[in-house]
């Protein structure tokens, strides 16, 4: 952490609590697309896998059979346990 910016943070009239959760939120990355020990070339192979196999953390990408599944329930007024029901992964 920058020793300037935790100065200049605490001599300000933020209090201490809300300073530090600032801080801890601004380098925050969500999702992180490529695992910390992954090369780039592993990503790539696992991010052009389909539907489960792909082993994504932040979820698999959506099929067109899934939007096109989902606009459909959107279209016709379905409940939200029929929509969790024809996507059984995105639930």
């Amino acid at each position: 952490m920058d020793k300037l910016l935790l100065e200049w943070l605490k001599a300000t009239t933020i209090n201490e609590d809300t300073w530090q959760t600032a801080l801890s939120s601004v380098f925050h990355i969500s999702p992180k697309p490529i695992r910390d020990k992954e090369i780039y070339q592993d990503y790539v192979l696992r991010v052009e896998q389909e539907e489960i196999s792909a082993n994504r953390t932040s979820g698999n990408r959506w099929t067109n059979e899934e939007l096109e599944a989902l606009k459909e329930a959107i279209e016709n007024g379905v409940t939200q346990l029929e929509m969790a029901a024809a996507l059984p992964h995105r639930s």
